[in-house]
């Protein structure tokens, strides 16, 4: 009976691990990633629950042009070599996205990519984060930036699950991700957790791993992450930012990581809706 019960109990076990290293990675997770600094930058605190309540109720027009390269944040589109390219030459890289309202309710909206700034601006458009415009640039998913200033818990809880449908549907409907961002969210868990689990464990121990005991601080004292969080920001930022578009930083939002205020691009959502 021990010996019939024992591969039950190691497939166990690996699905735990596997799961707590996804978990584990959140603690700093698509936050870590590197954005290219502004010269001025002030962050901005989430927004009242009045801004994040009226984002929520807008609607995206083009989202299918936005999302036009098929398989977009999967795991397996993280290696891509679009993907290496395109983040070799970011910091060269002028490039915002912005909005654009439809109507006069200011719900109903399109999203573009513009090579810079004044290119936004001149054609009516409001900057909503830097770099191009991707699968987490929506207006629903920057509610769901601003109602938490730290989405750590939650993104952690989500990548415990052991499906990628589990994982998907608490991103979606815990944080409050459209499918496409959270498909994005999940894919950066999977893909770190294939390549970072040996050095994840190596940091926290396997114990801490399985029991989720890793509060071992994000950075060290020079501002460096842990290797567990290096690990993924090395493997999975690139693909992430390119797919996502969004992310904190360049949304004008600070994380739990504490980073230098020049690395916070400044956008004042409150603009959208004045």
């Amino acid at each position: 009976m021990t010996m019939s019960r024992r591969p039950g109990i190691v497939g166990g076990m690996v699905l735990l691990v596997l799961g707590a290293v996804g978990l584990a990675v959140f603690r700093g997770g698509v936050e870590s990633k590197p954005e290219p600094a502004s010269p001025v930058a002030s962050a901005r605190p989430p927004g009242t629950g009045a801004l994040v309540e009226r984002l929520r109720r807008t609607n995206l027009l083009n989202g299918e042009e936005i999302y036009r390269e098929p398989g977009l944040g999967e795991a397996s589109f993280f290696d891509a070599p679009e993907v290496q390219r395109w983040y070799s030459s970011r910091r060269g890289n002028a490039e915002v996205c912005a909005v654009r309202f439809t109507e006069a309710a200011r719900e109903d909206y399109r999203l573009r990519t513009f090579p810079d700034e004044e290119s936004a601006r001149s054609a009516d458009h409001l900057i909503t984060h830097r770099s191009h415009c991707g699968t987490c640039s929506s207006l629903r998913n920057l509610a769901a930036y601003l109602a938490r200033r730290d989405l750590t818990s939650p993104a952690r809880n989500c990548a415990r699950r052991l499906t990628v449908a589990g994982m998907k549907a608490c991103f979606m409907e815990d944080l409050g991700f459209d499918e496409r961002c959270a498909e994005t969210w999940t894919g950066n868990a999977l893909h770190t957790r294939r390549h970072c689990l040996g050095v994840c464990i190596g940091h926290y121990g396997l114990w801490n791993v399985l029991t989720g005991d890793m509060g071992a601080p994000n950075t060290d004292g020079a501002g460096n992450l842990n290797p567990c969080l290096a690990c993924d920001e090395r493997v999975s930022g690139p693909g992430f930012q390119y797919a996502a578009g969004r992310t904190r930083r360049n949304s004008g939002l600070t994380s739990a990581i504490t980073r230098p205020m020049a690395n916070i691009y400044p956008v004042d959502h409150r603009r959208y809706f004045r």
